[in-house]
Order: C-alpha cells, then structure tokens, then sequence
C-alpha cells in the first residue's frame, strides 16, 4: 500500500471518528433546524456545522495545503489544486433529527478531479467505520471485506432501491413492479445517509443497488462510499455505465453490483429511461 495514502486515510479516520463521537455527545441537544432548499426539504441544523469544523480543523492541522469542500460550509483553501478533501459532516441529517440514527454517517473523501484517492464512513451510532484508498482493498473496522460474498447475478441479489419521489408517476410504478416480477432476490428501502447505505453494499450487508435521484446531488455524500464500494469488487457507474467521478454531471444516478448485476442493471436503466421524461 501506498504509505503517503495510507498515513491520509488514517487522519482521514481519525476526523470521521471524532467527529462521530462529537455527534454522540450532542445527540441529545435541542436542535434548531434551518432550510437549505426548501424545494428539496433539505435542511441542516448548528450540529452539522458545528460537527464540518470539528472534522477541518483536523484535517487542516496535517495537511494545511489541500483544500477542503464542506457541505455545510463550503470551500476552505484554494480552487483547482492537486488534491481536495469533501467533507459530510452529518450525512442523514434528517434521519438524525427524527431520532433513526441508525441511518447515519459521517463522510471524508480525498480526491483529484478524476478519482477518489482514500475515503472513510463512520457510523458513530453503531461503531462502525468503513474505509479504503484507492489500492487497497475495502475495510470494516479494520477487517478486509469479503469480495466473495457478492452474488453474481441481480436475481440472487439482496437490493436497495431508491428513487425520488419527483419522478414521473409511470417511472415509478414501473420501478416498483420490478418488485413483484421477483427481479430482486429481496429489496430494501432507502432511508437517510446514502454514504451508509453504499457501504451496506461495499460491506455485504447488501449487494447491488439502483439510486435514482431527480436532481443533480453532491460529491461530498457519495465520495467515499464509492470508494469502499468500487474497492470491494464492484462495479459503480451513473446510468450511461461511465465512472463517476468529482466532475461528472450527476451524482444521484447510480448503478452498482458484481459485474454481472451491473450489466443487468444497466440493461434495466436502459429500458426505463424513457419513462422518466415528463410528458
């Protein structure tokens, strides 16, 4: 392994690790919640900025020239450099507002403009930290992922499905008979932090899934899980089954699984899109 990424993602672990254990000392706080996007119901609350600062000032202590991308609070450095953290300093704010902590996490990935070089994902509520960089294989709380544990084809799969509730009504009929014609081997539903419900997948826990968002999404909430994901053997692309990458178009649109489900999968997406246009 790369020593330069490795000594990376270790202070990488260590900003998501204490961050997590700020989130649990003040889960219990009153919180305020302010609108982001009212169009979206996005909101945050002084927690999730609270909790980005906690994670900067530690990633900015070690590594003082690259800059920072933060959800909450934006960019800390220089434009266009080499390298940039994305920060997720309470992915599933709204899950953790309600009290389903469970479907929460906390999210740091280092980047160039064309790949994720380390990433980790901490869910304090449950002590588990998932992390990788980009050649070393996927870990759960320091134990190396089984790549053997992903069926191959999407029949044999455990799935997540997600998609927005702003998609045409026939696209979303149409996704939910999937369902019914037994496409699946069994199906979950999204709820909270995707970078948690990626490293589901990354982890076993699940297998293959489909994230069909109506808008364009953000980097910092699936940078790291890609990571994880594409590091324990699967493939991860957007619905045109090209890489995603900091530049990419679209953040919300995702397809991931073995090889074969990929395939599958893609070859489903193909057939939907026309519904997703509104008519």
């Amino acid at each position: 392994m790369n020593s330069e990424l490795q000594e990376k993602l270790e202070v990488a672990c260590q900003a998501v690790r204490t961050a997590g254990e700020f989130l649990l000392q003040n889960r219990f706080t009153p919180l305020k919640k302010y609108m982001k996007n009212f169009e979206e119901n996005d909101f945050a609350t002084q927690l999730d900025i609270s909790t980005e600062k906690v994670i900067k000032d530690i990633l900015l202590v070690k590594y003082p020239d690259i800059p920072i991308i933060g959800e909450e609070t934006g960019l800390t450095g220089k434009e266009n450099a080499k390298e940039t953290w994305f920060v997720d300093p309470l992915d599933g704010t709204k899950a953790f507002f309600q009290g389903n902590v469970g479907f929460t996490s906390v999210s740091v990935a280092l980047t160039t403009t064309q790949e994720v070089l380390v990433g980790a994902v901490y869910n304090p509520f449950t002590d588990t930290l998932y992390s990788a960089t980009k050649d070393s294989s996927s870990t759960i709380n320091n134990h190396l992922i089984n790549k053997n544990i992903f069926p191959e084809k999407l029949s044999d799969s455990r799935f997540i499905l997600d998609f927005s509730s702003k998609l045409p009504l026939a696209l979303k009929k149409r996704l939910l008979e999937l369902e019914l014609e037994n496409l699946f081997s069994r199906i979950f539903r999204y709820e909270g932090s995707i970078a948690q419900h990626l490293c589901f997948i990354g982890s076993g826990v699940h297998h293959a899934g489909l994230f069909w968002g109506q808008n364009k999404g953000h980097f910092w909430d699936i940078g790291a899980g890609l990571l994880i994901c594409r590091q324990a053997g699967l493939k991860i692309t957007d619905f045109q089954g090209n890489d995603i990458t900091p530049k990419s178009n679209n953040f919300s649109q995702i397809i991931l699984g073995s090889k074969t489900a990929h395939s599958e999968l893609l070859k489903v997406v193909e057939d939907l899109l026309p519904l997703s246009v509104n008519k």
